[in-house]
């Protein structure tokens, strides 16, 4: 539990990730007999390499995240409402489907509702890994 917190703990946004594959792959070094990463900072952890048969796991440490702005006495979370060019907003499921529509170098405009105002701000996206 004290690494997933610390892992959790640690604010890397998408794409700017090194410390939390750093704090990876330390805990993975408590497990798997090889433990490497690349020029690009993907990890790898190998547990009896070299062995019969092989599997690989793979995921994304990166987080992707919503402002939650309350918590209902049911402890249901609810998100600020955020456009992202001309798309609502208003959960993570939501979000992963609008970031595919736009790629790299693409400025959009973000607009957010904070204190019944809504102010708008231009993002220009980063290449992930840069």
């Amino acid at each position: 539990m004290a690494f997933l917190e610390k892992l959790l703990d640690t604010p890397e946004p998408s794409g700017f990730e090194t410390a939390e594959s750093w704090i990876w792959r330390s805990e993975a070094k408590g497990f798997a007999q090889e433990v490497s990463a690349d020029v690009k900072d993907n990890s790898q952890a190998a547990v009896n390499p070299g062995g019969s048969p092989r599997m690989m796991l793979a995921g994304h440490i990166d987080e992707i995240g919503l402002m939650i702005v309350h918590i209902d006495d049911d402890g249901f979370f609810f998100f600020s409402t955020t456009w992202i060019s001309e798309f609502d907003v208003s959960d993570l499921y939501e979000m992963t489907d609008v970031l595919p529509s736009h790629k790299s170098g693409d400025t959009v405009t973000i607009r957010v509702r904070r204190d019944g105002e809504v102010l708008e701000l231009l993002a220009t996206l980063g290449k992930h890994g840069a």
